[in-house]
């Protein structure tokens, strides 16, 4: 039986674990930290997130600890309408809507379905060879991660991006309602988002140098004196419950593989939160490493599959929360009000199809989301002639480049010529005899009755727990509790 050791126990570290071991194979992760639980907020759960989660049979938890926001939208400092959305739509048109959930709340979801013995606290990694005999080493360790340092030494550091931002959650704050919003200000920015109990997710965001320390004095006179209902919710917050975090981010890689070990989440592609797209990645990372050795018995020919399907897709929507990250934090007055104004005049519904190429996402292979239909998986399933992702294309070269048009945020969108079309998608579709990669969307699955079958990620027979068992392997033991930065995400 095959073993992994995921390194870092945080939401696509927990999620990598959780899918690898409902495919069969022996896990152990590795966190530094005492306990498996998140230091963090709130953040949110687009579409493309849930789908994952729901590969994993929990999307139905989730959504019973979260929150739906109504509506939401853009305002400007004064507090005047830029725009304005309504969740609805979002719903309609990817078939889920957008989810805040607490950090800490879906953490717990991921902990509570794993076996206690496939999770191992205090366990600190100074050196990636120490897990040597490992068929596998997922490096889930964050925007500071160790196992990139050590494997990738020439990627770069992670760079300061220039911001800062402050989280926090408040008490019950009667009398608000489940809608949210955004105020843009010159260098600043603060939206807030409902969260269940009728508690609120504060987010905000500033240009500012780099390591301050007082969080909460810094926050309220940053944002204290902004248009109602700010001042209330703001109000609610305990001295001790904001949190501060500069932003990084890493210099895109030209791998996400290097031999045997394979990075997934923040580690390999931490973004801006603008777009509030870190953890719904780290779950797609997740899902989709899990269908790429659970359909190609060949691990290294899997790890390639994985590279090529997740790295094209992910530093594509950093780059385009960079730039979106970058538009609300302008502080040049002419800049600013040019970007007000644009934001009034491009319709909403607009700005949703532009969400297209990253909420329209879908796991790797459909039937990952069918329930079983026996209590006991075929052990040859998906292990006979499967066909390989881009034949034509060397694990390190990316995906054809495709012809691209502008959306309404600036960043190019891929625009496909294949056969057929999908007028409920409103982009063209691959024909059957073209399967391609997106560098946006991810990788299209073949037609069903091409697909090699697939373990369900969701099945969970009860001898797998039996199986899954392992003793994690040597590694150095850390009191310290504190933590590499996780995404920071935000609506």
């Amino acid at each position: 039986m095959p073993a992994a050791v995921v390194v870092g126990g945080g939401i696509g570290g927990l999620a990598a674990a959780l899918a690898l071991y409902r495919i069969g194979w022996r896990v152990t992760v590795l966190e530094r930290a005492p306990e498996f639980r998140e230091v963090g907020a709130g953040l949110a759960l687009w579409p493309n997130a849930m789908r994952a989660l729901a590969v994993l049979g929990l999307s139905e938890q989730v959504r019973a600890i979260a929150a739906v926001e109504t509506k939401g939208g853009v305002r400007h400092r004064t507090g005047r309408w830029l725009y304005r959305t309504d969740n609805a739509d979002v719903a309609r048109r990817y078939g889920w809507p957008l989810l805040m959930v607490h950090r800490a709340d879906l953490l717990r979801v991921l902990v509570a379905a794993l076996p206690g013995e496939v999770l191992s606290a205090g366990a600190e990694v100074h050196d990636v060879a120490d897990l040597r005999g490992q068929d596998l080493v997922v490096g889930a360790d964050g925007v500071h991660s160790t196992v990139r340092r050590q494997r990738w030494p020439h990627a770069g550091s992670p760079r300061y991006s220039g911001s800062t931002t402050w989280r926090t959650v408040t008490g019950p704050v009667p009398g608000l309602g489940a809608e949210g919003a955004l105020w843009w200000g010159r260098g600043e920015r603060i939206g807030f988002a409902a969260l269940p109990g009728g508690r609120y997710y504060c987010f905000a965001a500033a240009r500012a140098r780099a390591g301050g320390r007082d969080a909460h004095g810094e926050f309220m006179d940053r944002f204290g004196g902004w248009p109602d209902p700010l001042p209330r919710l703001l109000a609610a917050v305990q001295e001790d419950a904001v949190l501060r975090h500069d932003v990084y981010y890493v210099p895109p890689l030209a791998s996400y593989v290097s031999g045997r070990v394979v990075l997934l989440g923040d580690a390999a592609h931490a973004m801006d939160p603008t777009l509030g797209q870190g953890a719904g990645t780290a779950l797609e990372d997740a899902v989709t490493l899990a269908a790429c050795l659970g359909t190609v018995p060949d691990v290294d020919a899997a790890l390639a599959r994985y590279d090529r399907a997740r790295r094209p897709r992910t530093q594509a929507i950093a780059r385009r929360s960079a730039r979106l990250g970058a538009a609300g934090l302008l502080t040049w007055a002419p800049a600013a009000r040019l970007r007000d104004l644009a934001a009034r005049l491009v319709p909403p519904a607009a700005l949703l199809r532009s969400m297209d190429p990253i909420l329209r996402w879908t796991p790797p292979s459909p039937e990952l989301l069918a329930p079983p239909t026996s209590p006991e998986p075929d052990p040859a399933a998906g292990r006979t002639s499967p066909e390989p992702l881009e034949r034509s294309t060397p694990p390190e070269r990316d995906p054809e480049p495709v012809e691209r048009r502008a959306t309404p945020e600036g960043d190019p969108e891929p625009v496909e010529r294949r056969a057929t079309s999908d007028p409920t998608v409103g982009r063209r579709t691959p024909g059957p005899a073209s399967q391609k990669s997106d560098p946006v969307v991810g990788w299209r699955a073949p037609e069903p009755a091409e697909r090699p079958a697939t373990p369900d990620l969701a099945a969970r027979p009860s001898e797998l727990r039996e199986r899954g068992k392992t003793s994690p392997p040597p590694v150095a033991r850390s009191a310290s509790s504190e933590r590499g930065e996780r995404g920071r995400d935000h609506a």
